[in-house]
């Protein structure tokens, strides 16, 4: 029986705790200043579900995305748009046999080198490299929560199926789906 006056949430001592308790432990987190803004927090969710660092033997030179060819109208614009306001360009090359496209940064014949390599320095360093191994920086975990939003709306954009109904990842697997996960705590 639940005796008189019993508070099921309260704050206990470590040593107050007892066997069969049942607990809750808040997630909170301290929020961050951050310069970035949320096209470049959206653009980070691209990189992290469809997006490659791509190096020549001058180093980082380039950042391609590759999307199914149904998503150039609106995931593949998305990023032309963030790109441009970025003051980057990329090129579209259609792949008809694996009915995708592949969208590229362009250095401008070395024009646009130093900030087409800042960018690509920026993503790998917030979401790492290679499909099975991103991951999230400790300062995009730190970003508020609006960032985050952009981010995750990215992700499930490039990685996931998003319908006015539901958003759902479509393989959670690899080293980014805890960093992701947590994101959203």
């Amino acid at each position: 029986a639940i005796p008189p006056g019993y508070e099921p949430q309260q704050k206990l001592r470590g040593d107050e705790i007892r066997v069969g308790d049942f607990l809750m432990i808040p997630r909170t987190f301290r929020a961050i200043e951050t310069c970035t803004t949320p096209d470049e927090a959206r653009l980070l969710g691209y990189y992290a579900a469809e997006g490659s660092p791509l190096e020549g033997r001058l180093g980082d030179y380039a950042v391609e995305f590759t999307f199914n060819i149904a998503e150039a109208v609106t995931w593949v614009a998305d990023i032309q748009g963030i790109l441009s306001r970025l003051g980057l360009a990329a090129t579209e090359r259609p792949i008809a046999e694996k009915h995708s496209i592949r969208l590229r940064t362009t250095n401008d014949h070395g024009a646009a080198r130093e900030p087409t390599t800042r960018l690509v320095r920026w993503l790998r360093s917030h979401a790492g490299e290679g499909a099975l191994t991103k991951k999230l920086s400790t300062e995009v975990m730190s970003w508020p929560t609006t960032l985050k939003l952009e981010l995750l709306r990215g992700l499930f954009r490039g990685d996931g199926h998003e319908s006015w109904k539901i958003q759902k990842p479509k393989n959670p697997g690899g080293g980014a789906s805890c960093s992701f996960t947590a994101c959203l705590g």
